[in-house]
């Protein structure tokens, strides 16, 4: 398989600060040993990344107020476009693991699948390529987020820790930006912006009792690209915009934290025992993989 890669990427565990400015400090230090380029806003830091084929994006890393560390990307190029507000909590006993490279990351907690209180994020630019379009247009930016936070002291929204498309959670908080055109996520509406899964057309882990995962028929499970999708608007079907870097699909359920190696790489998984697929990241924990031809 043919995975986007953008190098350098690391995936590091960050321990438990004493204070939030220390914790948002500590994010901030990781996206710039990767090459994002930072400078001080109110309230903490924005951050540019810019991925391989030379879309940028700007980070807002701020503090929410309260215990809340807030992650928004917001446009880079002038389109005025701002993505969704995305917020974990801090505590002093928090550690957190983090996958960062020049054009996104995935957050999460340790052995940690959600919370309410927010406990995982992710987002970031990804790889376009050249495919064939109806009708070309220039693209200037492209770029997603997703994250468990929900504003709710009862209710987590689905995202890739908890499940691939919208199987797992009680809304949405996820959001798409294709060419200044921002799409947010409703679970119920067909152009939520997700993650792609192989499944077959039957409702979710086995609840009607058709469901298999799609395994090959000796049993292995399918390896494919980690797609994210959207519609045009929250009500049109969702449209492939690119490939998540550093990242793979298998099609299998697995623990959260769950370490694989194929193609020379170790992978970790970052979802947590999914019915229909995990998403597998490049790396794990304290290595920065450099086993790989870019």
């Amino acid at each position: 398989m043919t995975y986007a890669l953008a190098p350098p990427c690391v995936y590091l565990r960050i321990p438990a600060a004493a204070t939030k400015a220390d914790l948002i400090a500590a994010f901030r230090d990781a996206f710039i040993s990767v090459g994002w380029t930072s400078s001080s806003i109110s309230g903490g830091y924005q951050l540019i990344g810019a991925s391989p084929e030379g879309y940028t994006v700007r980070l807002k890393l701020t503090d929410g107020g309260g215990n809340a560390v807030n992650f928004q990307l917001v446009s880079d190029v002038g389109t005025g476009s701002v993505g969704v507000t995305h917020s974990v909590t801090w505590n002093s006993a928090y550690t957190w693991q983090l996958q960062v490279h020049p054009c996104g990351w995935f957050l999460s907690r340790p052995n940690l699948a959600s919370a309410p209180s927010g406990t995982a994020c992710c987002g970031g630019i990804p790889f376009v390529g050249t495919p064939p379009r109806q009708d070309p247009i220039s693209l200037t930016e492209v770029y997603w987020s997703m994250g468990d936070y929900y504003g709710s002291p009862f209710f987590f929204g689905y995202n890739p820790r908890a499940c691939l498309d919208i199987g797992a959670g009680s809304g949405a908080r996820t959001c798409g930006i294709w060419a200044g055109v921002v799409v947010t996520g409703d679970r119920n509406k067909i152009g939520t912006p997700q993650i792609l899964r192989y499944s077959s057309s039957a409702g979710d882990a086995g609840s009607y009792g058709g469901d298999s995962s799609p395994l090959w028929f000796g049993g292995s499970d399918i390896l494919y690209p980690a797609f994210i999708a959207w519609g045009d608007t929250i009500d049109d079907p969702i449209r492939i915009r690119g490939q998540v870097y550093n990242a793979a699909v298998r099609s299998s359920s697995n623990p959260m934290e769950l370490k694989r190696q194929w193609d020379n790489i170790v992978w970790s998984n970052y979802t947590d025992e999914y019915f229909f697929g995990s998403l597998f990241l490049f790396g794990e924990p304290g290595l920065k993989p450099t086993n790989v031809t870019y």
